[in-house]
């Protein structure tokens, strides 16, 4: 799984990121399609933040639902992750 972070911070906590993924490498960040919820081990997200770009070794958990900022809810992909090692950043 590739992907592009979009979110690693207190609100997501330390075992947790969202991120656009797909089964392919992209050339630019916007390309990645789908918003999905990674969940792994915390010494391994320690040096993950908005915007790295990164391919991981992933098992399908299920999907979570979670309130997004304006108030609404989503459902999306849940992921866990095996393996996520970062990669030179894409062109925004």
């Amino acid at each position: 799984m590739y992907g592009v972070v979009t979110q690693a911070d207190t609100a997501t906590g330390t075992e947790t990121i969202r991120a656009d993924v797909d089964g392919i490498r992209h050339t630019y960040a916007y390309e990645y399609p789908t918003n999905t919820i990674l969940t792994g081990d915390a010494k391994a997200f320690a040096p993950v933040v908005a915007d790295d770009v990164f391919v991981a070794k992933v098992e399908v958990s299920g999907t979570i639902t979670y309130e997004t900022q304006i108030g609404g809810e989503t459902t999306v992909p849940e992921l866990q992750v095996d393996t996520i090692t970062l990669l030179p950043a894409a062109p925004s």
